[in-house]
């Protein structure tokens, strides 16, 4: 369910689509020991949510670590942005449907996790590669539920920690 950064760094994002697929685990399968890990930096990185071979939603989790972001992805209260996965399912529906209405839908797509283990690296400079690797991912892969707002052309072939 997880990849390493340290094991891919240097791969390209085109390259790392089956990998990150194959290591998908159903959601409603994933549990706490999934998520939980041994230092602060193993804790955060990027998260895909998979239905089928298609990406469906992807995001980061660096401000909080995994334990505390993937779960909230199935908070059902009407308001919060807490529970983006069950939100952006109920509003993709033709008609729109009520979040709690989508959470079976939603335990059953795969989450795959690409723990950021750069222990090194300061947190502010992690964040800025988080975020720009999110970026290239979501262009590449075609994020069903949350493509980029702005999209610029993001070579697939782009390495890990390399992409603008």
């Amino acid at each position: 369910m997880k990849l390493l950064w340290s094991d891919v760094q240097g791969t390209s994002i085109g390259a790392l689509e089956g990998q990150l697929r194959s290591k998908a685990k159903l959601f409603r399968q994933v549990t706490i020991e999934d998520l939980a890990d041994k230092t602060s930096k193993e804790s955060v990185g990027l998260y895909f949510f998979f239905d089928g071979d298609q990406l469906m939603y992807m995001g980061k989790s660096s401000s909080r670590a995994f334990i505390e972001r993937i779960p909230s992805h199935l908070d059902v209260r009407p308001g919060n942005w807490f529970g983006t996965l069950l939100h952006k399912l109920a509003n993709c529906n033709e008609p729109p449907c009520r979040s709690a209405d989508c959470l079976a839908r939603a335990l059953d797509v795969r989450l795959t996790l690409l723990v950021a283990n750069a222990e090194d690296m300061p947190e502010d400079e992690l964040k800025d590669l988080l975020e720009s690797t999110e970026y290239g991912f979501r262009v590449v892969l075609k994020s069903k539920l949350n493509p980029p707002k702005n999209p610029r052309m993001t070579d697939p072939n782009t390495p890990l920690g390399h992409i603008e």
